[in-house]
């Protein structure tokens, strides 16, 4: 009789990791069908908590899959993971998540580099906003992660590795399109103050 898929000894290393592996190839392209979005979400947010239980069942699954640099996860994986784990009731989870923040950053601030004139502006867009979502999904984890004490340093470690990135897009983008004589960074520093 076949173990219980809840049972620790029924993932086996290399056949886990696998199954994470392609989960991940499975999150990082995703199909868009007109009238499937909420079964497509459903599917994938599915999905991240199948890599969230294996990383649960293998914590080194994650260091293999999350701390890749050879082939970085996308912010739109990361977004799922961390939407996933927002669900569950586990501190420990949460604060797994968290400790890859670093090589989360790397992508992001990746994804935020202003695009090549032959991108998309359609994928330019997508990035911009899957680093928005980014932003608020990482401090809810913050929150989530640290006691009531700690959270405001933990939501400031958080906005002070998000936020230069995006704010760094957000100014280029403005500059580049301004023709005012007041440079952006001025408006930039009075919306700060």
């Amino acid at each position: 009789m076949p173990k219980a898929l809840n049972e620790s000894s029924y993932f086996h290393g290399p056949l886990l990791l696998r199954v994470a592996g392609d989960a991940v190839t499975y999150l990082s392209y995703p199909t868009y069908r007109e009238g499937h979005g909420q079964t497509d979400f459903t599917a994938s947010l599915t999905t991240a908590k199948l890599i969230l239980k294996s990383g649960q069942e293998a914590p080194s699954l994650f260091r293999s899959i999350l701390g890749d640099t050879r082939s970085p996860v996308a912010v739109r994986v990361w977004n799922l993971l961390v939407l996933a784990t927002l669900e569950y009731d586990d501190p420990g989870l949460s604060g797994t998540l968290l400790t890859f923040l670093p090589q989360f950053v790397s992508v992001y601030a990746a994804a935020l580099r202003i695009p090549s004139p032959l991108a998309s502006h359609e994928f330019a867009a997508l990035n911009v906003n899957y680093a928005f979502a980014s932003l608020k999904l990482w401090i809810l984890l913050a929150r989530k992660t640290h006691a009531s004490s700690e959270l405001d340093a933990a939501e400031r470690m958080v906005w002070n590795e998000l936020w230069p990135p995006f704010e760094r897009l957000f100014v280029q983008s403005l500059e580049e399109s301004s023709n005012t004589d007041k440079p952006v960074r001025y408006y930039c520093n009075v919306l700060h103050n």
